[in-house]
């Protein structure tokens, strides 16, 4: 290596050394993640989510270590939680509109109650 002092080898700045290392580094929100991707095919995603389970029951993580699931389970799941919300969002603007047709807080609950299965 030239330098303004003259030729230094390059054996004396640092030593050359052959290592394995991943291929790629991946964060999600500044944390290191390890990645582990694979493809369904043809199988139902809650049978491999079931699978899935079964096969991390054992395992034991790190301090600090956690598990997440993205893709479609992630997407599935998000989904699951909205229907819950506008469900439940539902039935209040129901209980209402019966509570003012009826005038009585009581007579909407009976026929919410009688009319579900």
């Amino acid at each position: 290596m030239q330098t303004p002092g003259g030729t230094v080898p390059l054996s004396a700045l640092g030593k050359v050394e052959a290592a394995l290392v991943p291929t790629r580094h991946t964060r999600q929100n500044l944390h290191a993640t390890v990645d582990v991707l694979g493809y369904r095919g043809t199988a139902a995603v809650t049978h491999i989510n079931a699978n899935v389970a079964k096969a991390l029951e054992g395992l034991h993580l790190p301090l600090g270590g956690t598990i997440t699931e993205e893709g479609e389970r992630k997407t599935m799941d998000e989904a699951f939680s909205a229907l819950m919300k506008a469900l439940l969002l539902g039935l209040i603007l129901l209980y209402f509109s019966l509570v003012s047709a009826f005038r009585s807080f009581v007579h909407p609950l009976t026929i919410m109650v009688a009319v579900a299965p």
